[in-house]
């Protein structure tokens, strides 16, 4: 009798076993691993940081009234907190997002130095990257050169 199931069995378990396996196996990945992989198609962010970056963008736009046609995001060091206007909050030391938009500000004015025909075509955000606070922006008027190192948010 123990002859009669032992082939049936094979052919259950076996391909049921090599589905399992790879599932089995992924839930091992620890959450660094992944933070990792998420990190090298998502130009540096973190699964966290990418979302983050996307709802700090949408929060500007509706916030500006803006017309976006891209906005993309990249990591910065704190210390380039110093380039850009300070929004109110103090930009923590260290690992910070960078958020660029470029679209339509019709209620945006441009810098001052900028130019009086100069138009508003972009915003540069730096953010908190686990709180979203964003603690320095500009705008930005003129040619907006894309900065090939940050990952695309949206496109439209």
């Amino acid at each position: 009798m123990s002859t009669s199931w032992q082939p049936v069995a094979r052919a259950f378990v076996l391909p049921v076993l090599a589905l399992a396996l790879p599932v089995v196996l992924t839930g091992c990945v620890s959450r660094q691993t992944a933070d990792r992989a998420d990190a090298q198609v998502l130009g540096g962010l973190t699964r966290a940081e990418f979302n983050t970056a996307i709802r700090v963008a949408r929060h500007a736009a509706k916030r500006e009234g803006a017309e976006i046609r891209t906005a993309s995001a990249g990591v910065v060091t704190g210390r380039r907190r110093s380039l850009l206007g300070v929004h109110g909050h103090a930009c923590p030391p260290g690992r910070l997002l960078d958020v660029r938009l470029v679209g339509t500000f019709p209620h945006a004015s441009p810098a001052p130095g900028s130019g009086s025909n100069a138009v508003v075509g972009g915003e540069d955000l730096i953010a908190d990257p686990a709180t979203g606070t964003v603690c320095a922006h500009s705008y930005l008027a003129g040619r907006i050169i894309t900065d090939l190192s940050m990952v695309r948010l949206y496109s439209g």
